[in-house]
């Protein structure tokens, strides 16, 4: 599993970022970071100004965790 972090941004930088996910061009960006997780715990610092949005659905905002599990699903693509 990977898991990207954003430094800070301005708001011009972050829509350029945006734009840039069309195109795979975003991941150069110096402020994204890359690193290789087995499992990640998310803690909200203020439930009641933080949101949490998976593929765009939002979610109410509690701690999370995931683990990734070797062998445990295949992935077809063309």
């Amino acid at each position: 599993m990977e898991l990207y972090t954003i430094g800070h941004m301005s708001r011009g930088q972050m829509l350029s970022l945006f734009l840039n996910m069309e195109h795979g061009t975003h991941v150069s960006n110096p402020a994204i970071q890359r690193r290789r997780v087995r499992a990640i715990r998310i803690t909200p610092q203020d439930v009641k100004i933080s949101q949490l949005t998976i593929d765009g659905e939002r979610l109410p905002f509690k701690p999370l965790e995931a683990h990734a599990f070797k062998g445990v699903i295949n992935v077809l693509t063309k």
